[in-house]
C-alpha cells in the first residue's frame, strides 16, 4: 500500500469512526448525533475526493431523494409556506442513507452501528428512568398531579420510545448472535436489553408497545422457536397486571372513537384536507387551526394526524404518497435481500434479522404515529435504510466477528 492509499484509508476509517459515534449518540442526544453525522460527512467527501471516487448511492437513496423534492415542491406551493420551509431542513439528515451505504463495507461494520445504537438506546434507558422519575415526582410536589403514575405517563416521549423500541429488537439481535461465545457477552447483552425495554416500559407510549411485542414475537418466532415468543406474549399479559398499563391499554377506545382521537382525524379531517389540496398542503405546514377549522373536536396543540401514509397523502398528494411507499417497500426488499445473503453466517443472519426488524417496527408504528416528521427517527431511518442496502450489496466480506 502506498503513502497516497494509506492516507485514504486514514480519512475513510476517520470517517466511519464518526459514523459510528453519530450512531451511538443519536440513541439519546439529537445535536450530538447531527453534529457528529455531519463531520462524517465532510470526512467523507475529503477521501472521496482524495480518491477521486463516486460515492455509493442505492436506488433507496434516489427514492428518498424524489420523495424529499416532492415534499419541498409542495411545501413551496402548499397551504403555509412560512411554516413549512423551515421544517424541510429534517429531511437534509437522510444523508445517512448514502452515507452508510458509501462506509459500510461488509457485514463486521454492521455489527459495528449495531452494537452503537444499542449501546446508545442503553444510555437512553437509564436517562429515561431517571429523568422521568425526577420530571414525575417534580410534578406530583407542584400539584399539577394527584398520583405519581400518571405523572409518569405524562412526561413520556414518543421519540424516546421509539428509539427505544429499535433499540430492543438490536439488543435481542446481539444476544441471540453471541449464542455459543463468552457468557460474559450474553448476559452483557441480556443487561442491556433488560435496562432498554424498562425505559420502554415506562415512557407508556401505546403504539411502541405494540409494535415492540408484535415485532419481537415474530423475530423470537424465526431465530429462536414459538416458545420463546410464547413466552413473551405472556409477559406483556402479565404486565396488565400493573394497573398504570392496564389504563393505558384502556384508553386506546379514545383513540378508535370519533371524539377527537386518531380514527376521527384520519376518517374527517385527512379526506377534507386532500380535497383542498388535493396535491399536498407541504411538508409539516398543517396547523392545529386548519385541523380545527374542519373538526373542532380534535385535540389542542396537535398539528399531525398520527400516521405516517395518511400524512404523506396529506402533505404530499398521490404522487408523494406512492413514492414514499415504493421507498419503504424497497428499503424492506434490501433487507431480506441482506438475510438471505447472511443465511449461512448464524451470528450475521441474527443481526441482519434485527436490523430489518428495527425498520419494520418503526414502520409499523408509523401507521398509528407521524414519526418521517421527527428528527431523532430521522437519524434512525436514515442509518438503518442505508446500512441495510450496504448490506444487500453484501461487498468484500462475508462474515461477521462477535468478539
Amino acid at each position: 500500500m502506498n503513502v497516497s492509499t494509506q492516507r485514504e484509508a486514514k480519512w475513510e476509517a476517520w470517517a466511519f469512526g464518526a459514523l459510528v459515534g453519530a450512531v451511538f449518540a443519536s440513541a439519546f442526544t439529537l445535536p450530538g448525533g447531527r453534529w457528529l453525522l455531519g463531520a462524517s460527512v465532510v470526512l467523507t467527501v475529503i477521501q472521496l475526493v482524495r480518491a477521486r471516487r463516486a460515492p455509493a448511492f442505492p436506488a433507496v437513496a434516489w427514492l428518498g431523494l424524489t420523495c424529499i423534492l416532492i415534499a419541498v415542491c409542495t411545501t413551496i406551493w402548499g397551504m403555509n409556506p412560512a411554516r413549512g420551509i423551515p421544517k424541510l431542513t429534517k429531511l437534509i439528515w437522510f444523508i445517512g442513507i448514502p452515507l452508510c451505504a458509501t462506509l459500510v463495507t461488509g457485514p463486521s461494520r454492521i455489527w459495528m452501528l449495531v452494537r452503537a445504537y444499542a449501546c446508545g438506546c442503553g444510555v437512553l434507558g437509564v436517562l429515561t428512568c431517571v429523568r422521568h422519575t425526577v420530571k414525575a415526582r417534580e410534578l406530583v410536589a407542584l400539584g399539577q398531579f394527584d398520583r405519581f403514575s400518571d405523572a409518569l405517563v405524562h412526561v413520556g416521549s414518543m421519540s424516546d420510545a421509539q428509539r427505544l423500541m429499535v433499540g430492543v429488537l438490536l439488543a435481542l439481535g446481539l444476544l441471540l448472535a453471541s449464542r455459543g461465545v463468552a457468557a460474559r457477552a450474553r448476559w452483557g447483552w441480556g443487561c442491556l436489553l433488560g435496562v432498554i425495554a424498562v425505559g420502554l416500559l415506562i415512557n407508556f407510549k401505546r403504539g411502541a408497545w405494540f409494535s415492540t411485542v408484535g415485532v419481537v414475537t415474530v423475530f423470537l418466532i424465526i431465530r429462536a422457536g414459538w416458545r420463546y415468543a410464547v413466552a413473551i406474549v405472556l409477559l406483556a399479559l402479565c404486565l396488565l397486571a400493573v394497573p398504570t398499563v392496564r389504563t393505558r391499554v384502556a384508553g386506546l377506545k379514545d383513540e378508535l372513537s370519533g371524539r377527537g382521537g386518531r380514527m376521527m382525524m384520519w376518517r374527517e379531517i385527512a379526506p377534507e384536507l386532500h380535497r383542498q389540496y388535493p396535491w399536498g398542503v407541504g411538508y409539516r405546514a398543517l396547523t392545529n387551526d386548519a385541523m380545527r377549522e374542519i373538526e373542532p373536536r380534535v385535540e389542542p396543540n396537535r398539528d399531525h394526524l398520527h400516521s405516517n401514509p395518511i400524512q404523506m397523502w396529506v402533505d404530499t398528494g398521490w404522487l408523494g404518497l406512492a413514492v414514499y411507499l415504493l421507498w419503504m417497500g424497497w428499503s424492506c426488499t434490501d433487507a431480506m435481500r441482506f438475510c438471505v445473503r447472511m443465511r449461512r453466517d448464524p451470528a450475521a443472519l441474527a443481526l441482519a434479522l434485527a436490523l430489518g426488524m428495527g425498520l419494520a417496527a418503526l414502520l409499523f408504528n408509523g401507521l398509528v404515529e407521524y414519526n418521517f416528521g421527527d428528527g431523532e427517527i430521522v437519524l434512525a431511518y436514515g442509518w438503518m435504510i442505508g446500512t441495510l442496502a450496504a448490506g444487500a450489496a453484501a461487498r468484500n466480506e462475508t462474515r461477521t466477528s462477535l468478539s
